[in-house]
């Protein structure tokens, strides 16, 4: 999970996350062309307005059990595996659909595409925040960057292991939680104008 933000736009200033695991799951569209495990190849024909919503909906469902398994990992058994590059691939399947609803509304004037653009931009923007503000992910990713293994690490994996942790603390992990609503909603402000901007 990239921190910073990328060259599709994908939010990533958070939010006191939407809690959509405790929520009735989504009701998808019959054949809904986004809920696909890889993507490669991007079925822009049979993408429907009304297929965004729900399938970022339920897959942001599937990253947050993907995260609860990262915190719950007990102490002492965290691993790079496990912890580092576990998180560094959360979120991935959503921000595929959203860089498509990104594209299609940067290349379409089509009302319906800027309808489901605006919807999912902030269930994005609370799931990316679930991430970047939670404090027990904070503290496992502290907890294993200390650990004998963590300190051991070479090459590239001592890299995302250093990227990772400044990536907490240039987002505001260690800010007090006025502070994190704060940044939060400058976050939200920007991710909205930025969107605007680029497709105007």
């Amino acid at each position: 999970m990239d921190q910073q933000q990328d060259n599709n736009n994908t939010p990533q200033q958070p939010h006191a996350p939407q809690n959509l695991s405790s929520a009735k799951m989504p009701k998808l569209p019959a054949g809904n062309p986004l809920i696909d495990d890889s993507l490669a190849n991007v079925p822009y024909e049979t993408i429907k307005p009304e297929h965004f919503k729900p399938a970022v909906e339920q897959l942001i469902i599937e990253e947050q059990k993907k995260l609860d398994q990262i915190i719950q990992i007990p102490t002492g058994q965290r691993t790079y595996e496990n912890t580092i590059e576990a998180l560094d691939t959360l979120g991935n399947q959503p921000s595929k659909v959203y860089a498509i609803a990104y594209h299609l509304k940067s290349t379409s004037d089509s009302p319906a595409i800027s309808d489901a653009m605006n919807e999912i931009q902030p269930l994005m923007t609370d799931f990316y925040s679930s991430i970047t503000f939670s404090e027990p992910l904070w503290q496992a990713v502290k907890e294993y960057a200390s650990s004998p293994e963590g300190q051991s690490l070479t090459g590239n994996r001592k890299r995302l292991l250093e990227k990772t942790v400044r990536g907490f603390e240039k987002n505001g992990a260690d800010l007090d939680p006025v502070a994190k609503q704060r940044l939060t909603e400058i976050g939200k402000e920007l991710t909205t104008l930025s969107t605007s901007f680029s497709t105007n």
